[in-house]
């Protein structure tokens, strides 16, 4: 993995881990600290990422992405489709659903928690943190009910195979958006969750139907609400699962 591998038993969250460790200490690219739980898991915007112990892949990466503060969503578009990549070796079909999710079957199969470190109008440095089912057979009923691996396919998995595979997938992708940015954007547009299709979302209390057109590099997602192009951002509107 050529940064350094970390193993936690139990950490409040891989990622307030990890950025304790780069306070203290300069972290090589690619370092990757996992841990068989988390009872402090989370996700976008405060929510809580839930685990059974040693069932899932729960871990951080340190990257150092050289993109400016507009551009850091392109780095969420890589480890998403390094995740999508992933799972697809395994025969699944995933879908990104905006702004951190990877689905299958409209089912949450993974999370994605990236936080920046800024320098200037660049990022100096992301702690990317990525939740991946796995083993885990039962979850608690939500908006988008969940999946694992393991449901899917059939069979357990050996977590450190999965994350040795990921890694390496992510890794493509990382490389991609630093060399072509276009094709990366173009990569994540077919399996963004709803595009060029007719989707319907909250916003401020409404819901409302329009067209994902494309996410921006700051993370915009651009819809076509009844032939205007809007833009929102994380936290001002809500993607609903169509039944």
């Amino acid at each position: 993995m050529n940064g350094k591998r970390i193993h936690l038993v139990a950490t409040s969250s891989t990622n307030s881990y990890t950025t304790e460790l780069l306070s203290q200490s300069d972290i090589p690219d690619w370092t990757v600290v996992t841990t068989d739980y988390q009872p402090e898991g989370r996700g976008q915007r405060g929510r809580s990422w839930i685990s059974e112990p040693a069932k899932n892949l729960l871990c951080s990466i340190v990257l150092r992405p050289q993109l400016k503060v507009r551009e850091q969503y392109l780095l969420a578009m890589a480890v998403s489709l390094g995740i999508s990549d992933l799972l697809t070796e395994y025969g699944l079909e995933p879908m990104i659903k905006w702004p951190n999710d990877v689905l299958v079957q409209q089912q949450k199969i993974a999370g994605i928690l990236i936080e920046n470190q800024l320098k200037g109008d660049g990022l100096d440095v992301s702690v990317v943190g990525i939740g991946l089912n796995l083993n885990q057979l039962q979850f608690e009923s939500f908006d988008w009910p969940a999946t694992s691996l393991a449901l899917e396919i059939g069979k357990t998995l050996q977590i450190e195979k999965v994350l040795e595979g990921l890694v390496s997938c992510i890794k493509v992708r990382v490389h991609q958006m630093q060399s072509d940015r276009q094709t990366l954007c173009a990569d994540h547009a077919t399996k963004l969750f709803g595009h060029h299709e007719h989707i319907e979302f909250s916003f401020q209390g409404a819901q409302l139907h329009g067209r994902i057109i494309s996410v921006e590099a700051d993370g915009g997602l651009r819809l076509d609400v009844e032939g205007e192009k809007r833009i929102f951002y994380n936290g001002e509107i809500k993607l609903l699962r169509s039944v």
